[in-house]
């Protein structure tokens, strides 16, 4: 009976709860979140039997098992997928209908803004000379300049909007997934009962982030819920367990930038390409590209606007400039850079630039930088500089492997753009040429001249400034491989200086930086032709060895040889001596030997040795290392023969260098020539007038013959020095790699005088010093001439002490006698007289006491400012008393060297021989007032005598007579002036002839000078013949100067002459200088390109026909320009103009992303809808399901009491029975 009560009270408390789950389902049927509950029932089974009994086979009534969710993941997610779809599509619609009516708020749009910009010149066309229509135009092009600002303006005001709803929505974002996690830890800790209604919290929340982003879910079986970023599962987390991690935005290049936080690392992260911010971000990034193709389009109408504009002349004939202002670029290295690089750029044409973003990309393997278009199209390449269409970059710094740097030319352009002009009058509207057919013309053919970029050449041939560096040096000189173009010279060039070189002999070694320390010795072999090959040895061990012998030196201060620079400064200075087997000096001993007398050079650089000498030989090298095998040097020889250089334009005019027999097949593409070039020697090294276009050529085929020049005169020559100290003077680079050794060799011969000059005899390294070391050897041959004073000018005067002063002395022992204002002290002791006092500059100072005398000596020299003329080499020399000592003027400085001995005696002498036998004579006083008696105060001369010159000669003494007898004098003399020589020969010897002849050693070869060049591009080319050992140095130096091209100059007028009508052939000429420019053959339209335009006849032509295109600059009424400028509204062929049409295919596309969108919109709408209602039928409470497990649960409610009333019955039988 008792089971019976059990089974009907199960009943009764399972059935209630069901009843109590079926009302809360009720109750919460309008919760939002709230997912249906169901109450799940299980038997209660019997007790199991034991060994006396059996089981219970009816059991033990019923029991609530658990109240289960209704829950479908998948249709959650689907769901949840669903709304963030929707959202993603619905806020990027929002967005960017503003953006289109941003671009189109009605007729002032930039479209209209251009139109009637351009459109605007219709008017001045018609009135050139009206201002007004020229400041209605200024205007319009401000209005564009307006609109275009205001245009960026409100679209980044749009996105700085969408920022802010980005950082709000995440603001929202981070509370949710931060209870989300509070959920997740409720959960785990939560009982059964209350989990369900956490679950429904954390459903609720999960369905409000998927509203923000797209999210993958993953639910444990405790419930909680781990997040990640969009729909792959393999974004980054937001929530885990307990934890969740923040997101945050900022700006980037054209989009937003996400990130996620955990603690305090931040990562980026692209998953956020759904719900609300996807919506936006997509929004923000067409916003972005929408300024980006405005920016191209407000560059392409500046490039494009400004081209035509510059093509022209303004109302004052000036070339027309910039009529908008030109942009510029913003260079952008990439902020994931490991490097620490930057570029510059360099604008070399605005109109070739391209708006397209270039990225440069750092390559480790190659060390190179690559740019690429946005389409991934390499442009080009390089290390430091790289050339792009219209600009040349230079990167800075250091990289890394993959660095990058984006060069954006059109960034900015739209919120930047201006008007340059500043008044009406420098619109240009009228075109710089105007073309005329001569009057006398037999045929009837007209010609068109347009504008056009210079005819295509070959790349391969370098600027000059990019190979050969500006300065003369021989080791900084350019080395060719081959004869030929070897570079450029640009249009900037306003005057060149080139200089071919021979080649030294040297020898380069290359040592490991960590064997220079071992270095032990070092050997060259030298040949010098004649002799047998020596071979010359420098101990540089024995040289650390004796300075580290030093017992003082601390190990810190102790000598090694860690870097070559150490190596070759010793060699240089002569501290390094080398010896051979062969040269002993007079004690027996090896000689030694110093590089500079071996005539060498050396440069040193970490392991890096060149040594270069400037005559012999090296035939080989040998350094020896201790513990490392010797290094052998690698040995350039000596090459005699240098290159000839010539100059040639890109259309075929030779103009400097000499007489080629091959020359005409050089004018080739390949070699930088115009297509269509032809060879002419017309101007070849003439100048001016004769010139090619009026240009100023000096050539020097033997350049080292040119050192020494000789001009006559009437009354003798001039020999004229020169000296090239860049290009003859030592040299060493820094890395050790060049080196070039001195050279300094100048032979002169006057008749039978003959001098050498080198280094030992020349003070100095200038033309100037060479000149007057050269007179200096002349003179060395001639006799000395010397004179010398008649009087000592030394004056002795005694002064006689009185008998009472006597006493006074020898009485106090000490006296003082004042005598000419000067004092004088006199002591007696020990029986001892002694003086001390006197004049300042007296020579001696005594006292006799036998006869009470003091007596004293002192120089009596003229006064100061006393001056005395002389006569020397008919030049007169000014002798002048100063302080002491005379200072000599006059003449040549430092011909005579004057001065008194110690005697006081007047000694005048020569520095050096006189050519002449000059003597040295007083001027008279019919010349110089008073000299005579200067003479006398000097004491040259004495009032009985005078004195005659003498001569030193061949280590004899001679006068004027006798002189004669011993040496004699040519009818000629020298005198120096600068770097000149003078010869001048005596007034009856004009008629004599003087034999002259000279030789100078140098490193240069032939030399080319221009000046005066044209603005046009030239060629340099490298030709000869070989050494006769079938080599020839290719080496060339260069000098040259640049100037800024006037850019608002006038095109030069240009004549095209027809010179043979039945082949097409025209020449083209300069007007003004009737310089021949080029000559082309028509093609078969009649057309051909030269000097900057392409030229298009039609018509019949005959022989000499000519046209003339002359400058248009008093052109005012001309508005052919201004139909260029018009002609930009439209589209052409080649791209130009057609601004309204790019700016219509804009905001078409963007009006299709509408409503393309708009439909997107519709579809995932319906789909959240669909998905929706399809998880809320599964999930969601029904009344009727509900009503009727209300009826059911009701009825078994009351079935389970009926059960009790039944057993309450029985057992009541039971007790009656009883």
């Amino acid at each position: 009976m008792a089971g019976l009560f059990e089974i009907g009270k199960s009943g009764l408390n399972s059935y209630r709860e069901a009843l109590s789950v079926t009302g809360q389902n009720i109750a919460n049927i309008n919760t939002d979140g709230y997912k249906r509950r169901e109450a799940s029932l299980e038997e209660v089974k019997g007790a199991t039997g034991g060994i006396t009994e059996i089981s219970s086979q009816v059991g033990l009534g019923v029991r609530v098992d658990g109240i289960r969710r209704s829950f479908d993941e998948f249709l959650l997610n689907k769901a949840r997928n669903a709304r963030s779809d929707y959202e993603n599509s619905q806020n990027f619609l929002t967005y960017i209908s503003d953006l289109e009516n941003t671009l189109l708020p009605g007729d002032a749009n930039i479209s209209n803004a251009i139109g009637s910009f351009l459109s605007s010149f219709h008017e001045v066309a018609s009135n050139p000379t009206d201002n007004g229509p020229r400041i209605i135009t200024m205007h319009n092009a401000e209005y564009v300049a307006e609109i275009f600002h205001n245009t960026v303006g409100m679209t980044e005001e749009l996105m700085d909007g969408l920022m802010t709803q980005t950082e709000q929505a995440i603001s929202e974002l981070n509370n949710l997934t931060f209870s989300l996690a509070k959920i997740n830890r409720d959960l785990i800790s939560a009982s059964s009962n209350a989990q369900n209604a956490l679950m429904d919290n954390r459903d609720a929340v999960l369905d409000k982030i998927s509203d923000y982003v797209g999210i993958t879910t993953v639910l444990e079986n405790n419930g909680i819920a781990t997040v990640s970023l969009g729909d792959t599962g393999n974004g980054p987390v937001l929530v885990k367990a307990n934890k969740s991690n923040r997101l945050s935005a900022e700006t980037g290049d054209n989009n937003i930038n996400f990130f996620t936080s955990n603690g305090s690392t931040q990562s980026l992260t692209t998953q956020v390409n759904s719900g609300r911010l996807g919506g936006i971000n997509d929004a923000y990034y067409t916003m972005s590209n929408t300024i980006s193709e405005l920016d191209g389009l407000a560059f392409k109408l500046i490039q494009e606007v400004n081209a035509v504009h510059k093509d022209g002349i303004d109302l004052e004939g000036n070339t027309g400039k910039e009529f908008f202002t030109n942009v510029n670029f913003n260079v952008i290295p990439s902020g994931s850079n490991l490097g620490f690089s930057d570029a510059e750029i360099e604008i070399t044409d605005y109109d070739i630039l391209s708006s397209s973003q270039i990225t440069l990309t750092y390559s480790e393997d190659n060390a190179l930088w690559t740019a690429k278009n946005k389409s991934g199209q390499t442009l080009a390449s390089g290390r430091e500089n790289i050339s792009l269409s219209g600009m040349q970059v230079t990167i800075n710094g250091t990289a890394e492997d993959g660095d990058q740097i984006m060069v954006t030319p059109a960034e900015g352009a739209a919120s930047s753009i201006a008007l340059a002009i500043i008044r009406p009058e420098e619109i240009a509207g009228a075109l710089p040429i105007q073309i005329s057919a001569d009057i006398t013309n037999e045929g009837n053919a007209s010609l068109i001249a347009t504008k056009t970029a210079s005819a295509t050449t070959s790349d391969s041939i370098p600027m000059i400034n990019d190979i050969i560096g500006d300065g003369h040096s021989a080791i900084g000189a350019s080395q060719f491989i081959r004869d030929g173009a070897v570079a450029i010279i640009p249009s900037d060039v306003t005057a060149v200086d080139l200089i071919s070189l021979i080649q030294q002999s040297s020898v380069q070694f290359s040592v490991a930086d960590a064997a220079v320390i071992e270095i032990s010795d070092l050997s060259i072999v030298i040949d010098d032709g004649v002799n047998a090959a020596k071979t010359y040895t420098f101990d540089l061990s024995n040289y650390a060895t004796t300075i580290n012998s030093d017992s003082t030196l601390s190990d810190d201060d102790k000598f090694f040889w860690t870097d070559a620079s150490k190596i070759a400064h010793l060699m240089n200075i002569g501290a390094l001596k080398a010896t051979n087997t062969v040269d002993l000096d007079s004690d027996g001993n090896p000689a030694e030997f110093t590089l500079d007398d071996l005539g060498g050079y050396v440069s040193g650089n970490s392991g890096n040795l060149n040594i270069a000498l400037n005559s012999n030989e090296i035939t080989s090298g040998t350094i020896t290392i201790d513990n490392y095998p010797d290094v052998s040097g690698v040995i350039s020889s000596r090459i005699d023969s240098s290159s000839d250089i010539q100059i040639l334009t890109r259309n075929g005019r030779h103009i400097a260098g000499s007489s080629y027999s091959g020359v005409t097949s050089l004018v080739t593409e390949d070699n930088g020539f115009y297509a269509e070039a032809e060879y002419n020697s017309d101007y070849l090294n003439l100048s001016g007038d004769s010139g090619y276009m009026g240009m100023t050529v000096t050539t020097q085929s033997d350049y080292a013959s040119d050192l020494i020049s000789v001009t006559d005169t009437t009354t003798g020559h001039i020999i004229t020095f020169d000296r090239n100290s860049d290009i003859d003077s030592k040299d060493s680079s820094s890395d050790g790699l060049k080196s070039s050794a001195g050279i300094f060799s100048y032979a002169l011969t006057v008749d039978n005088i003959s001098v050498t000059l080198d280094e030992s005899n020349v003070d100095g390294d200038t033309p100037a010093a060479i000149a007057q070391a050269a007179l200096n050897e002349i003179r060395s041959t001639a006799p000395i001439a010397s004179l010398t004073g008649i009087s000592s000018l030394i004056n002795n005067e005694t002064i006689v002490l009185t008998n009472a002063q006597k006493s006074t002395l020898d009485t106090t022992g000490q006296l003082k006698i004042t005598h000419a204002n000067i004092d004088y002290y006199l002591t007696y002791e020990n029986s001892t007289y002694a003086i001390a006092g006197g004049r300042n500059d007296q020579l001696s100072l005594s006292f006799d006491d036998s006869t009470q005398t003091i007596s004293y000596s002192y120089p009596d020299l003229p006064e100061d400012g006393d001056s005395l003329v002389l006569s020397f080499e008919d030049q007169e020399y000014t002798l002048t008393m100063n302080n002491g000592n005379i200072d000599v003027t006059g003449g040549e400085d430092g011909r005579l060297f004057v001065s008194y001995d110690d005697t006081y005696t007047l000694n005048i002498a020569a520095n050096n021989g006189s050519i002449s036998a000059s003597e040295i004579t007083i001027v008279d006083d019919s010349v110089i007032s008073n000299n005579s008696t200067m003479a006398l105060s000097f004491g040259l001369i004495s009032v009985s005598s005078s004195p005659t010159t003498s001569f030193s000669y061949n280590s004899a003494t001679y006068d004027p007579t006798t002189i004669s007898g011993a040496y004699t004098a040519p009818n000629y003399d020298f005198t120096i002036s600068d770097n000149t020589l003078i010869i001048e020969k005596d007034a009856n010897y004009l008629s004599d002839t003087i034999t002259i002849s000279s030789t100078v050693v140098s490193k240069g070869g032939s030399r080319v000078q221009i000046t005066d060049l044209p603005d046009e591009e030239l060629i340099i080319f490298l030709t000869g013949s070989d050494d006769g050992n079938g080599t020839r140095a290719r080496a060339l130096s260069a000098s040259y100067d640049t100037a800024s091209i006037d850019v608002d100059s006038l095109p030069r007028d240009i004549t095209i002459n027809v010179t043979d009508a039945s082949t097409g052939t025209v020449e083209i000429v300069d007007t003004l200088t009737g310089t021949s420019l080029a000559t082309r053959t028509l093609n078969s339209d009649s057309k051909t390109t030269a000097a900057g335009y392409e030229f298009d006849f039609s018509g019949q032509l005959f022989d000499n026909d000519s046209f003339v295109i002359s400058n248009n600059a008093g052109g005012v009424y001309d508005n052919r320009n201004l139909h260029q400028m018009i002609a930009l509204g439209e589209a052409n062929s080649d791209g130009k103009g057609g601004f309204q049409d790019i700016f219509s295919e804009l905001v078409l596309e963007i009006g299709s992303d509408i409503q393309s969108t708009d439909i997107i919109v519709q579809a995932t709408k319906a789909l959240r809808d669909a998905s929706i209602e399809a998880e809320s039928m599964y999930s969601g409470v029904n009344l009727d399901t509900e009503a009727s497990n209300l009826i059911e649960y009701q009825q078994a409610y009351q079935a389970s009491a009926r059960i009790l009333q039944t057993a309450r019955e029985i057992f009541q039988q039971l007790l009656d029975v009883i």
